[in-house]
Order: structure tokens, then C-alpha cells, then sequence
């Protein structure tokens, strides 16, 4: 029967295998900022967690069929796998009776063809290499007076949180930019990492105060202000210590994830932490 495997299975799940099968999976809270999580609609996201329950089963091996797996989880639809494939839920080989099979249906393993294969390419490479094409910069439309947003990082958004949340979550980050002078590489990123869970805040009743991390966000002019006004030294060591530990555990995680401005920002903030405490004779 042909097969696919979860990515990254052996990592983000780990069960004694004299046990037989797991009672139970490891679900990660970081995936809540996983931007590929993101994107997708309620019912996709129970159909990815549905999968992962029944990949328990055969360490992180799920059937290629669409119909079976909607009857072996019990789902109201059939799982589009192509899209979990392209989110890299999915890995992009299938696997027939056992045997890894690449996507074109040539066996991986089989290392001669490998050999030749890669033979082949190298000398295709030697002989003409294609002209490297830059990526295309999406256009950003204005939202209110500073928020701006891709057409694709917009629907993201309204698909996840309905057009109501949307509209609080870009009229807090707008005032939030006005009043701090605040600026972003990319406001799609500064929403995701502390601006949703500020309006889910605001809802609880809990009034809104940016962390001292956000205070110190690169592009903040209060990342600028005096040592005096950001809180007292120590607070800031800790603040760095901890911020300095996040960027280590994602490093070694390979920041599963997170996308290339995501990760660039964080050490970006992390360095602004270090120039800070230098400046004010904290660190050396």
C-alpha cells in the first residue's frame, strides 16, 4: 500500500519502542506561530492533527490515499494532501509496500541511480547554468494610516480571524506605530508575534502594555531612550538572558518554522539588547 511519512517525525516525537504503540503525541505550543499553520482554515488544521494521531500508529506513517485516511480519522471531508505536501506537513516522497520512492516514482534508495543521477546534474550545471532570478517583491497595500500588508498576508489573516478581529488587530498595531514611532520590517511578522495575543488580551478585559521585548523591537526609537526610562538594569539583564536563550533553543531546532525576516529580526533584537547593555556599562 502506498504511504507518505510525517516531516520531521523522529524529531518532534519521541516514545520507547518497546512499548508499542504511543498512547499519546507530542504537540508543540510553538506551532501557533508557525506562519504554514497559520494560513490554514479551522478544519485543515483538525485534519493535520487527526493525522498526526493516527501516524502515531506506524511511526509517523500515514496512507497516500485521501478517502481511506478520511475514513480512518474520521473526517467530515478528504485531506487535500498536496497542500500539507507544499506547507512541508507532509514530506514530498511516498513510499510503496515499504520502499521509499522519490515523487517522480524513482526509488531512493537505490544508490547507483542516485549516483548517476547526481552525475548527470553536475555535468547539466557544468555547462550552463540558469541566470539566478531575483525574487519578486510583493506589493503592500495601506491599511488605516501605517499598517501595511501584502493581498496574500491579508487573507491569511481574515481567513484565520474573521474581518472583526482583523479590523482591532491592524487599528491597535496603526496606534500602536503612531504613538511610539514604532517601524517594521514586516508588519505581517510584528502581528503574528505580539500583536494577535494583544487584542485576545484587550478582549479578556487585561488592558494593553507592549513587553520590554516589544519596547526594545529593532526600529523602536525607545530602543534609543535612556536606561532610566526602559526599567531598571537588572530587568534588562534578565530580559537579555532570556531573549538570548529563546535565539539559542530555535538555532538548534533549525528554526523550524519561522521564516527568513523572522529569524533576521530576532537576532536583530537580540543584538540591540547586547548594544544596549554595553552602552549603559552592563555588559562588556
Amino acid at each position: 500500500m502506498d504511504s507518505l511519512k510525517i516531516k520531521n517525525w523522529d524529531k518532534w516525537q519521541t516514545y520507547r519502542r518497546d512499548r508499542g504503540q504511543p498512547p499519546w503525541i507530542k504537540v508543540h505550543r510553538r506551532i501557533l506561530r508557525n506562519p504554514e499553520f497559520i494560513s490554514m482554515t479551522d478544519a485543515e488544521r483538525g485534519q493535520l492533527l487527526v493525522m498526526w494521531l493516527l501516524a502515531a500508529d506506524k511511526d509517523g506513517v500515514i496512507p497516500a490515499s485521501p478517502d481511506l485516511l478520511q475514513k480512518l480519522c474520521f473526517m467530515t471531508d478528504a485531506p487535500n494532501l498536496n497542500k500539507f505536501t507544499d506547507l512541508q506537513f507532509i514530506e514530498d516522497t511516498w513510499r510503496q509496500d515499504g520502499v521509499k520512492m522519490a515523487s517522480n516514482g524513482s526509488q531512493c534508495d537505490a544508490p547507483k541511480a542516485k549516483a548517476k543521477a547526481k552525475a548527470e546534474s553536475s555535468e547539466a550545471e557544468a555547462e550552463a547554468k540558469p541566470p539566478i532570478r531575483e525574487k519578486p517583491i510583493k506589493k503592500k497595500t495601506r491599511y488605516l494610516d501605517e499598517v501595511r500588508l501584502t493581498g496574500d498576508e491579508y487573507q491569511k489573516l481574515l481567513g484565520h480571524h474573521g474581518q472583526d478581529k482583523l479590523d482591532k488587530i491592524i487599528e491597535l498595531l496603526n496606534n500602536h506605530k503612531k504613538s511610539k514611532g514604532v517601524k517594521y520590517k514586516s508588519d505581517y511578522h510584528a502581528i503574528l508575534k505580539w500583536v494577535i495575543a494583544a487584542v485576545e488580551e484587550k478582549a479578556r478585559g487585561n488592558p494593553f502594555k507592549p513587553s520590554e521585548v516589544e519596547r526594545l523591537d529593532p526600529g523602536s526609537k525607545e530602543a534609543h531612550v535612556k536606561p532610566e526610562e526602559t526599567g531598571s538594569k537588572k530587568k534588562l539583564l534578565q530580559d537579555y538572558k532570556e531573549y538570548i536563550l529563546m535565539v539559542n533553543v530555535l538555532e538548534e531546532s533549525g528554526f523550524i518554522g519561522y521564516e527568513r525576516e523572522q529569524i533576521e529580526e530576532i537576532k536583530e533584537t537580540a543584538n540591540k539588547y547586547r548594544a544596549i547593555l554595553k552602552r549603559i556599562g552592563i555588559i562588556l
